[in-house]
C-alpha cells in the first residue's frame, strides 16, 4: 500500500513539474490557430514576435531617404505628436489579455513590449515581447501574446511628425505586469 501511494504522489508531482515547464526557453517556432510565432532565446531573454510581421525585428532604425544611421540630433527628435490616450490604452489592452490565475502568477514581474510602427501610416505594423528567462511570463500560453498583438494592431494608432516620417519605421517600448497603470491614468 506504501508503494501504491508513493508511486502516486510521484506521478502527481512528475506532471505538476511538466505543467509549470516554460514555453519560450529555447529558440523555436511555434504554429498555432493559423498564426506563427518566433521564439529567438538567448539564455537570458526570450523575444518573441509574429512570423508575419517581422520587417523590422532585426532592422536598424535609419533615415529612409538618405539610408544613414541616425545622428544624435534625429534620434532626440519626437516621432509623434504629443498625446495623452495612447498610453493608457495600450497599458489597458495588456491589462486585459491576462486572466486573474495569470496575474497572480506574474505578480510585479515585467515584460517588455515592443511596438513598430509604420512611418508612413502611424500604424504598429509589428510587436515584440521580450522575457527574462526567469520570468512567469515564459509559462503564459502564446495565444494570450497573439490577443495583445492583434488589439493593439486593431485599437492604437499614432500622428507622426515630420521627423518620424523621415524614419524607415518608429520604435517604441515599454515594461509593464498586468495591472499597472499608465502614468497617464494616475
Amino acid at each position: 500500500m506504501k508503494t501504491l501511494l508513493l508511486f502516486i504522489g510521484v506521478i502527481g508531482f512528475s506532471v505538476h513539474v511538466s505543467a509549470q515547464s516554460p514555453y519560450y526557453n529555447q529558440t523555436k517556432t511555434f504554429h498555432e490557430n493559423g498564426y506563427s510565432y518566433q521564439c529567438d532565446y538567448d539564455g537570458l531573454f526570450a523575444k518573441l514576435y509574429n512570423l508575419a510581421d517581422n520587417k523590422f525585428i532585426y532592422e536598424d532604425q535609419k533615415n529612409r531617404y538618405t539610408g544613414k544611421y541616425l545622428t544624435l540630433e534625429e534620434e532626440g527628435e519626437m516621432e509623434f505628436e504629443s498625446e495623452t490616450w495612447t498610453h493608457p490604452k495600450c497599458y489597458e489592452i495588456v491589462n486585459r489579455a491576462f486572466s486573474a490565475e495569470q496575474r497572480a502568477l506574474i505578480g510585479h514581474d515585467k515584460m517588455y513590449i515592443c511596438l513598430y510602427i509604420s512611418s508612413d501610416t502611424g500604424k504598429i505594423i509589428g510587436v515584440e515581447f521580450q522575457l527574462y528567462r526567469d520570468s512567469p511570463y515564459m509559462h503564459i500560453p502564446l495565444s494570450v501574446f497573439h490577443q495583445i498583438e492583434l488589439e493593439l494592431k486593431r485599437q492604437i494608432w499614432f500622428t507622426l511628425t515630420a521627423a518620424g516620417r523621415r524614419l524607415n519605421y518608429i520604435y517604441l517600448n515599454w515594461g509593464q505586469y498586468p495591472g499597472e497603470v499608465s502614468k497617464y491614468q494616475k
